[in-house]
């Protein structure tokens, strides 16, 4: 459908209300999926009212499913089959939609947009935006009630809701039982998220935390001997890193070795069910392994990571 008549907003007042999301729905429940060259890799199903939010992330390695709550923070990885619950003290759950969180929507501003159409999307009204620049292009679905991204599409990456419903049944849907042969760990934020002095004073040797080309976004204890370490860049999810005094046997003995690489160590590549992999390697009896927390990212970039770790350590 070609624009008929003109819309009270411009195109750029459109991308600015996106990604402040001014007027998001108290609840709904959205389902979504997040598509990397032209394959599915994510499924995405959320619900949120006024006191409760929960997330289903479903993906080849299996679903993590988060709920929040005043009361609590649940996260229960299927994979892995660990629970970890934090106290909310009684705080209500902040604004959340997945998606628009996702998004990091600043560098638009730097791109030409037109609204190039407005017509509905899975049954809404919505703003068609094509974005362009010298060497980009992104197109954009926006809600027209609730500025809510209904479909991204950049490079490779395409992201889109295919079911949205403002008032759903939300019964027994905040319930989710932990697996009695779960391992559950009760984390306190303050007490569980470590700086890297904190962290380095749990092993008995150096380890490699840091490094220049990404951000080390937070450091988490899991165990008494082991740390998780979550990676930025560009201001987005990159990588995530464990270290731990002993080896982690479910990912050697579940996964095949498909390559081995000679850097400052011995660096093993295993590949995981659906084209995911998970770089290993031992130094000074502390065990790393380095997977990637987005989809766009390839051995090569996990490899070129793990290369970033040496060259900080060894200036």
């Amino acid at each position: 459908m070609l624009l008929g008549c003109q819309t009270q907003f411009s195109p750029q007042e459109i991308v600015a209300n996106a990604a402040e999301t001014h007027q998001q729905p108290d609840q709904f429940y959205i389902e979504s999926k997040i598509i990397y060259e032209g394959e599915e890799a994510i499924n995405l199903f959320e619900w949120r009212n006024q006191d409760y939010y929960r997330i289903n992330i479903v993906e080849s390695l299996g679903q993590t499913v988060t709920i929040e709550s005043p009361e609590q923070s649940l996260t229960y990885l299927e994979d892995e089959n660990i629970a970890l619950i934090s106290d909310n003290h009684g705080e209500i759950v902040d604004e959340v939609h997945y998606l628009n969180d996702f998004y990091q929507l600043d560098d638009l501003y730097d791109l030409d947009v037109q609204l190039v159409d407005e017509d509905e999307w899975i049954g809404r009204d919505a703003y068609h935006l094509l974005l362009e620049g010298a060497d980009e292009q992104v197109k954009l679905v926006v809600d027209q009630s609730t500025w809510m991204i209904l479909m991204w599409e950049r490079g490779p990456l395409r992201t889109e809701i295919i079911n949205f419903e403002p008032n759903p049944d939300f019964d027994g849907v905040f319930d989710f039982e932990v697996p009695t042969n779960a391992e559950v760990l009760h984390l306190d934020h303050e007490q569980n998220v470590l700086t890297p002095e904190e962290a380095q004073q749990l092993f008995a040797s150096d380890v490699r935390l840091l490094t220049d080309d990404y951000e080390l976004w937070e450091i988490y204890v899991l165990s008494e001997e082991e740390v998780m370490l979550e990676y930025f860049k560009d201001q987005s999810p990159y990588v995530v890193m464990t270290i731990g005094e002993s080896q982690n046997d479910t990912v050697v003995e579940n996964n095949e070795l498909i390559d081995q690489l000679e850097l400052f160590t011995t660096v093993d590549v295993y590949e995981l069910p659906g084209d995911t992999f998970v770089l290993t390697f031992e130094e000074e009896g502390n065990y790393y392994e380095v997977f990637a927390e987005d989809a766009n990212v390839t051995v090569d970039d996990l490899i070129a990571f793990i290369e970033s770790l040496y060259s900080l350590n060894e200036e």
